[in-house]
């Protein structure tokens, strides 16, 4: 059905682009960022894709205290579920 999520939880997708030759670090340090639902690295624009659980409050900490400072990322982009 169209406008309801799966998941009970609020949640949200944050497209990450890297240096060259970084994103397998970034993956690594990604992953145990206990809000962190799924990785994948993805080909485009950008290299990562990161699904993350919570309220769009903690989800805007996440980015900007553990995800943001990582050596190697250049840029984020986040979308909130509603």
């Amino acid at each position: 059905m169209y406008g309801i999520s799966l998941h009970q939880n609020e949640h949200s997708f944050v497209l990450v682009t890297c240096d060259k030759g970084h994103i397998y670090d970034i993956i690594e340090k990604i992953q145990s960022i206990p809000a962190v639902i799924d990785i994948s690295h993805i080909k485009g624009f950008y290299d990562v894709l990161v699904h993350l659980n919570g309220s769009n409050d903690s989800t805007k900490e996440t980015i900007n205290t553990k995800i943001k400072p990582i050596d190697g990322i250049t840029s984020t982009l986040t979308l909130f579920c509603t």
